[in-house]
């Protein structure tokens, strides 16, 4: 073990420290370079150009902000690459991202948030390098209007990587769902920019820094002002507003033996008969005769959800009648598939952030249905993040 005290290298203007999820490996990053040592061996390794780097997975991988150009993902040490993307631009009069001043990455990978000095805020995935969002936090400002134009300070994903929270240079930090592009909440207190954010491994709470020199713990879900009943959090899981968003995922958290056992109720799995008999009128759908085909097609639309994966596989299928079908029922249902995959990505965040054993027994239930659905996905990731998570303090 490396004693403590000890000496690892020079960088110049450092401004990101990042530990692998084992701790083994430690990235320090300037907006020039990244350095990569082993904590067991001292080894390191040198990156010029890579600044603004972070591990991902399980840390044998490392993204980096290549020159404020480029995402780019390589193996830890070896660098051999995986891939490279580019970093849209938030201006729509540059081909090019402005120059990046905060970067951040959740630990699966999926999102890439950057602020650049023009005070844009994108997250991209990148998987397929695309946008997903461009938060409206901070409205470009052309030059000579104002001369300090509110940008982002800090970044930084929560564990699961559905939450952003953002410091800016007008003293403020919020948070911002992913999922829906919106702001959960606003927090005002410090004096000065913000410099640092970062969610405590319960994600509950969100801690901030700025020059200032003040720290700040705040509540990312507040309680709401008055009980709620279980019938109206299942209403507000699937709302826009953040203060109903925020009221309902804390009441799951705080009650999750309760909130268990309401979910058991409002997620059955679709059960033996309804599978086979879903699996027969999509093997209908293909039929000779056109009657059987259209008759098919209207039975599959008040299965809804319970027929989404078997739905998504014969949009693949190799019919083309089959598929089409397939694909036309999934269009009847986008609306509620949408407000569905919302609510179960919510549901999934809030009992993981309870963390108790009979949440965790919720999960489990799910996550062993069997089926490709989107809620067994969720569930499967939060158990393993549970499961990763050796202190879960506050």
């Amino acid at each position: 073990m490396l004693p403590l005290g000890s000496h690892l290298g020079v960088l110049i203007a450092p401004g990101w420290l990042r530990f692998s999820p084992d701790g083994s490996t430690l990235a320090a990053s300037s907006r020039w370079e990244t350095i990569l040592w082993d904590l067991n061996t001292v080894r390191s390794v040198r990156r010029e150009g890579d600044g603004h780097a972070t591990f991902i997975g399980k840390g044998r991988e490392v993204v980096a902000c290549v020159r404020g150009r480029a995402f780019e993902v390589r193996e830890s040490f070896t660098s051999t690459p995986r891939r490279e993307l580019p970093v849209l631009s938030s201006n729509p009069h540059y081909p090019g991202a402005w120059s990046v001043d905060v970067f951040a990455v959740p630990p699966d990978g999926r999102w890439g948030a950057v602020g650049d000095d023009g005070g844009g805020l994108l997250v991209q995935d990148l998987i397929t390098g695309k946008l997903v969002h461009q938060l409206p936090v901070f409205p470009m400002c052309p030059v000579g209007i104002s001369q300090s134009p509110s940008r982002p300070t800090a970044l930084a994903f929560s564990a699961d990587g559905k939450f952003l929270a953002v410091g800016t240079t007008t003293n403020a930090v919020e948070v911002w769902e992913i999922a829906s592009g919106s702001r959960l909440i606003h927090f005002d207190g410090h004096d000065t920019a913000v410099r640092v954010v970062q969610f405590a491994p319960d994600g509950r709470t969100l801690w901030s820094a700025g020059n200032d020199v003040l720290a700040y713990r705040w509540d990312v879900l507040p309680r709401s002002r008055r009980p709620l009943g279980w019938d109206e959090v299942w209403t507000r899981l699937t709302k826009g507003n953040p203060a109903d968003v925020g009221a309902a995922l804390r009441a799951v958290i705080d009650d999750s033996d309760a909130a268990a056992s309401f979910l058991r109720t409002m997620y059955l799995p679709p059960n033996h008969a309804d599978r086979k008999r879903i699996d027969q009128l999509i093997e209908q759908l293909a039929d000779e005769d056109f009657t059987t085909r259209e008759k098919a097609e209207e039975e599959l639309v008040p299965f809804g959800q319970k027929g989404l994966a078997q739905l998504g596989a014969a949009a693949r299928d190799a019919s083309l009648e089959r598929q089409r079908r397939a694909i036309r029922v999934l269009t009847r249902l986008e609306p509620n598939i949408r407000t569905a995959l919302l609510r179960a990505g919510r549901v999934v965040a809030a009992l993981e952030r309870a963390g108790t054993p009979e949440a965790q027994r919720l999960l489990e239930e799910w996550a062993r249905d069997g089926t490709d659905s989107h809620l067994v996905v969720e569930a499967k990731a939060a158990l393993e993040r549970l499961s990763q998570t050796f202190g879960r303090g506050q």
